[in-house]
């Protein structure tokens, strides 16, 4: 029989929430019966997934094989000395998350970034903020975040840290050019520790090189397309990713674009075309004795039509120097 005066718990009977990261185990719920009220009392419990309650032993009850997501239960506790059963039940929620958490791949961003995943700085040191997308979770728990970064040569540059609420981290100083990773994963509510997700990117404030790699071939002839290929060169490397301007004949710059860059010549006689690169961080090819643009120079010869005999191998030049 049910009691007129309900049973007294020490907590709400809408006890929190818990999420776990098993699905079977034993489970005591986030409510107790006053024991000074009533000194004696024994306890029944039912499962969302079950039609009757079944006997409990003290407030401590056990299933197994719990679904993903949230179950139900409902813990009712009878007065041992009156018989009185609770009319106004506990009802416990049992969040039940074995997923861990997945940052979405390919979502780490900055907007320092440019082309190729390189950093769109000019100069040191640089202190770019990174982003990332939210997590895939089943539960939709709030996320707390872990974040180093390393070196080229795989060493620690960030040790683990953590953050909380917004999916953002600002990086502390770079004051190197070089290659650094950077590596993100969550921890979910439940305490499901995801995979770590990577983004390598490039700090580059290097001046490059214009380097003409391959000259328009001989003869000119008025009214051809004359074709330049050119690379911008760092230390010892191309520079990927790099465009170019020319300048014919003092001329001004053309738009950059990507080598290898082509234009018409009509006139007979002798040009020099400037080229000048520029990287995909945005460095223009630099001169470091002058300290000034530095340009690459082609001189060639256009002949007429019927001039073909009279070229000769020192018609054409290349140099390369400050403007």
């Amino acid at each position: 029989r049910k009691c007129v005066n309900s049973l007294a718990y020490t907590s709400p009977p809408e006890a929190a929430t818990q999420c776990i990261t098993t699905n079977s185990g034993k489970f005591r719920p986030q409510a107790e019966i006053n024991p000074t009220q009533y000194p004696a009392f024994t306890y029944e419990y039912m499962f969302s997934n079950m039609t009757e309650f079944v006997p409990g032993v003290d407030p401590t009850f056990r299933k197994d094989d719990f679904p993903e997501g949230i179950t139900t239960v409902t813990i009712a506790v009878t007065d041992a000395a009156t018989g009185c059963t609770d009319p106004d039940p506990l009802v416990l929620s049992i969040c039940v998350d074995t997923i861990k958490p997945v940052i979405p791949f390919g979502s780490i961003t900055s907007t320092s970034l440019g082309a190729d995943n390189v950093i769109t700085a000019t100069t040191l040191p640089v202190t770019p903020t990174f982003t990332w997308g939210i997590p895939d979770d089943n539960m939709g728990s709030n996320p707390v975040y872990h974040v180093m970064a390393t070196d080229a040569s795989g060493e620690l540059i960030i040790p683990e840290t953590t953050v909380t609420g917004i999916p953002s981290f600002v990086m502390p100083t770079i004051f190197f050019d070089g290659e650094y990773t950077i590596m993100v994963r969550a921890t979910d509510s439940a305490g499901n520790l995801g995979d770590w997700l990577a983004l390598t990117f490039i700090v580059d404030t290097s001046k490059p090189t214009t380097v003409i790699t391959q000259p328009q071939p001989y003869p000119i002839v008025e009214g051809s397309t004359v074709t330049i290929h050119a690379e911008a060169v760092s230390g010892m490397a191309y520079e990927m990713g790099s465009t170019f301007s020319y300048s014919l004949a003092g001329a001004a710059f053309s738009e950059f674009a990507a080598s290898p860059l082509t234009f018409e010549v009509a006139e007979v006689g002798t040009h020099t075309v400037a080229i000048v690169s520029k990287d995909a961080a945005g460095n223009y090819g630099f001169d470091e004795i002058s300290q000034s643009t530095s340009y690459a120079y082609y001189s060639f010869t256009v002949y007429g039509n019927n001039e073909y005999s009279q070229h000769c191998d020192q018609c054409s030049m290349t140099t390369t120097g400050p403007l």
